[in-house]
């Protein structure tokens, strides 16, 4: 069963699927989220240093540290 975008909000939200109709047309793969990630300022800084010293982001870096994590539980990289 294929879900639609409406439907998935709908369940995270305890909302009627009317409520996100606007969504019905959306493939849920397509969009991006962003991801709050709360962390002292001490890390945020030594982040951005390393994000520096390779010519980088922090999104990147964050990224790729997900990606290590979930392989090495044996889970499928995020693309």
């Amino acid at each position: 069963m294929k879900r639609s975008m409406a439907d998935s909000v709908a369940r995270l939200t305890g909302g009627a699927v009317d409520k996100a109709d606007d969504l019905k047309g959306v493939d849920p793969g397509s969009i991006s989220a962003d991801i709050l990630y709360r962390s002292t300022r001490r890390d945020r800084d030594m982040l951005k240093r390393l994000a520096i010293d390779e010519q980088s982001s922090m999104q990147v870096i964050i990224h790729e540290a997900l990606n290590d994590w979930l392989i090495k539980r044996g889970r499928q990289p995020m693309s």
